[in-house]
């Protein structure tokens, strides 16, 4: 017998022209292609929100937020895996652990391990009926830890209907940031509300009211409390107060409410003027009574209305022009609005009136009109066409927001800090609940912790509305038919014909190699 030694070329289409060779080859290349994949995908780890709505993409205060902590945290979770928000709070947390490492996530499910659900109920202290936060503890479904400090998340908080339209609004971002916010401790500033001025008060409701405000404050730990200036000693009612709010007073201020503002900013105290122009019966704009306040610091409140004339910035709204975009300038109370020097949002004025500073002033314009502004002394001018500016005067651009911080003194920590605004429709509820209102929204939280020299505000904005049903048009049933009766049988005949093809071709190149072999 002898051996035959076959060519290398030959030898090599024997191994790889067999099926069982090339069968081989493929599942090392499998292989080795898996293993690449999973390397690299550890090493340059991305997520993609493929919703429409971009539910799961995470907004800046919530990123800020979450690249902040520096101690642990933890979530517990007590929710079943048939309830249909499992789901998304799961990717929604995932989502939170890839901007920290500090975020642990402990899923708990009634159903399935009712003995550890009760243990924990237990350990978090909601099975005597209330939480910390005044909620039912059967409603709790989510836990927020933080060493001692608890927060706590029901599905009210994560989910809103809307009955009228049959829409759900998501709200789950909202809740687990707020509620990470709540327990990392910071101690709690105290916020007065002046009254006693026909102010807009911390229980005044409605867009045009303050309430949602409050509500802001409440939630990143700040304590509210309204003080009346126009009763008793004005000065010991601001006693303990770190920042006064004084927003959209109607009647003008007596001598000793300003005084004791000013004595309260002598005395390290922070304060956010908020005073549009204060209209009489005849329509004139009156004197709010805070010169003696703001003319040291070389601020001055004028009693204009400012209209703006550029069609880029103003709003088509009532007379037109008293609605009107303001830009910012670079300042700390700015920051979230400016792109280097450049501004990214503006911010929304309504009734405003101009902040003039001195030329030897301390303090710093951060809003301010265009160069087309105008300005009118009352409502009657505005409707006869008599403006109050002067001949030269009107080709300039006008401050609607000055801030300032007085030098160190009386052993403080810092200064005393002032934001003086020609007008409180920054402050109204509407900035938080319409979401094109996104600047004002960040100009009034970077007002407000630039104030309290506190971390920014927490204000995540909210999603949009779901449709909470399946609604099919005459339209939307065809499509479905098309689908089902036409596009995805055809799909399938093509997928076989294709297998039954590629088949036969394999049989019949194995078949001929046989022969030439052989």
């Amino acid at each position: 017998m002898t051996n035959r030694v076959l060519p290398i070329s030959q030898a090599l289409r024997r191994i790889f022209g067999s099926g069982r060779g090339m069968n081989g080859v493929g599942i090392a290349a499998a292989v080795v292609l898996f293993v690449s994949l999973n390397v690299l995908g550890a090493r340059f780890f991305t997520r993609w929100d493929a919703t429409r709505e971009g539910l799961y993409t995470l907004s800046p205060p919530t990123i800020e937020t979450l690249k902040s902590l520096k101690d642990p945290l933890e979530v517990v979770v007590f929710m079943s895996r048939r309830d249909p928000l499992t789901s998304s709070v799961g990717y929604m947390l995932d989502a939170y652990r890839t901007h920290t490492t500090q975020l642990d996530v402990t899923f708990v499910d009634p159903d399935r391990d009712p003995a550890h659900f009760i243990a924990l109920q237990r350990k978090y202290g909601i099975f005597e009926g209330k939480t910390d936060n005044g909620r039912l503890a059967t409603e709790a479904s989510i836990v927020v830890v933080r060493g001692e400090k608890h927060w706590f998340i029901t599905t009210d908080d994560m989910v809103a209907l809307d009955d009228e339209q049959a829409a759900t609004k998501p709200k789950l971002e909202q809740a687990l940031t707020e509620g990470i916010a709540a327990v990392l401790g910071r101690q709690k500033v105290k916020v007065c509300l002046t009254q006693g001025h026909q102010e807009l008060g911390a229980a005044a409701g409605g867009p045009q009211g303050i309430g949602e405000l409050r509500a802001l404050l409440d939630r990143n730990n700040y304590e509210t409390r309204a003080v009346d200036l126009a009763l008793g000693e004005p000065t010991a009612a601001l006693n303990g107060c770190q920042l006064v709010l004084v927003v959209g007073p109607l009647a003008p201020f007596a001598s000793e409410a300003s005084a004791a503002l000013a004595e309260h900013v002598a005395d390290g105290g922070s304060l956010l003027l908020a005073v549009g122009p204060i209209v009489d019966d005849s329509g004139a704009i009156s004197d709010p009574g805070l010169e003696r306040l703001t003319a040291p610091w070389g601020v001055h409140l004028q009693r204009s209305l400012v209209f703006e004339r550029d069609d880029t910035l103003s709003l088509p709204i009532g007379f037109g022009g008293e609605v009107f975009l303001a830009t910012p300038l670079v300042h700390p109370t700015t920051q979230a609005l400016m792109v280097g020097p450049d501004a990214r949002l503006r911010v929304v004025f309504q009734l405003a009136g101009e902040v003039a500073l001195d030329d030897a002033s301390s303090a710093v314009g951060v809003l301010q009109s265009s160069k087309r502004a105008i300005s009118v002394g009352s409502f009657k001018a505005l409707a006869n066409g008599e403006f109050v500016d002067a001949p030269g005067d009107a080709e300039r651009k006008r401050f609607l927001a000055a801030a300032f911080e007085r030098p160190v003194q009386n052993g403080q920590s810092r200064g005393a800090r002032v934001v003086v605004m020609g007008s409180a429709s920054p402050l109204w509820s509407s900035t938080w609940i319409e979401p094109s209102l996104l600047g004002t929204r960040r100009f009034v939280e970077g007002a407000i912790s630039w104030l309290a020299a506190q971390p920014p505000l927490i204000s995540v904005p909210e999603k949009s509305a779901q449709p909470a049903g399946l609604f099919l048009t005459e339209d939307s049933l065809s499509e479905v038919q098309r689908y089902v009766l036409l596009y995805v049988p055809l799909t399938v005949l093509a997928l076989a014909l294709l297998v039954l093809f590629k088949r036969r071709s394999d049989n019949v190149v194995e078949t001929s190699r046989e022969g030439a072999d052989s």
